[in-house]
């Protein structure tokens, strides 16, 4: 019996697959109010930012901010464990436009993003909006815009996000149009063929 369980668990062991992980990154964030000014976004950025403990993205990132606009930072922390990705506003004040763009993302294996959804989201007031979110294989973008409303206001708080990740073998491909429209062909062509019979 001990023997059956000592076999069982080693198989256990031996068929465990490890989640998908990301290494390193691209982060870059810019915030803007570019309806007051045209000389460009608050711009923190780092390259090859290598994941771990602390955020990928913060203060020290600085890049430029030619319109001198107070406030705007948000820090960027993501999960390599969970593939959560956390950004947390520093301040309250006012804007029409965030982005964060993450891009040039190396995997620990052959994966790639497959989803990207919100946990939670207190980082903007209602003003700006559902996040708009987009995503490639290598790379994502989260951004908030002003709506009906001339601004939208950081709160100071946070907004989660669930980065879904998977090995390039286990996604099926989607079929082209091309492809689609001749099986279309291929069928109708075979139900002619069919009837022609039929009446023969």
């Amino acid at each position: 019996m001990f023997r059956f369980l000592g076999a069982l668990a080693a198989t256990s062991l031996l068929s465990f697959h490890a989640a998908a992980a990301v290494i390193s990154a691209d982060f870059r964030t810019e915030a803007d109010l570019p309806d007051y000014s045209v000389r460009g976004a608050l711009v923190h950025e780092r390259t090859g930012s290598v994941l771990g403990a602390g955020n990928e993205l913060d203060s020290s990132d600085f890049v430029r901010n030619p319109s001198h606009w107070g406030g705007g930072i948000v820090h960027v922390d993501w999960d390599a464990a969970t593939n959560v990705l956390t950004l947390d506003s520093r301040d309250t004040w006012d804007f029409q436009t965030f982005i964060l763009e993450i891009g040039n993302i190396v995997f620990d294996s052959a994966q790639k993003i497959v989803g990207l959804s919100v946990i939670s989201d207190s980082l903007v007031t209602r003003e700006g909006g559902a996040p708009i979110l987009n995503f490639t294989d290598d790379g994502l973008s989260i951004g908030y815009q002003s709506g009906r409303y001339d601004v939208f206001n950081f709160t100071g708080r946070e907004a989660r996000f669930q980065v879904i990740l998977a090995d390039i073998a286990d996604v099926a491909p989607i079929p082209e149009p091309g492809t689609l429209a001749l099986l279309g062909l291929g069928i109708v062509g075979l139900a002619a063929l069919r009837r022609s019979r039929a009446r023969a």
